[in-house]
């Protein structure tokens, strides 16, 4: 997925230098875990996802860090697909401490 719009955000965001900055959840998609059951996740499919996340965020912060001086307050709230990691590793023991979103 284009993740231009971060970037864009992320200059709009230092142009106007705003004082917090807002993650409001579903920042991941964690489309690999939609409608999944331990008996049909894949973890190469969930990697992928979390890498994913972790590159567009990436994206976003590498603009924000270009000015030294500028340190918004940064907020990141989990939403629903955030929290499929929490329903997949809650039916299999095995996954509990392995995936979490923090």
């Amino acid at each position: 997925v284009n993740t231009d719009h971060l970037v864009w955000s992320a200059k709009e965001c230092l142009d106007r230098r705003v004082e917090v900055i807002v993650f409001l959840g579903d920042f991941w998609d964690f489309e690999s875990l939609r409608n999944k059951t331990r008996a049909t996740f894949s973890g190469q499919d969930y990697k992928t996802d979390l890498i994913a996340g972790k590159v567009a965020m990436k994206r976003f912060m590498d603009v924000i860090k270009l000015d030294t001086t500028y340190n918004p307050k940064i907020i990141f709230c989990l939403g629903n697909h955030e929290n499929r990691i929490h329903k997949i590793a809650a039916e299999d023991k095995a996954l509990k401490g392995l995936m979490d979103i923090t």
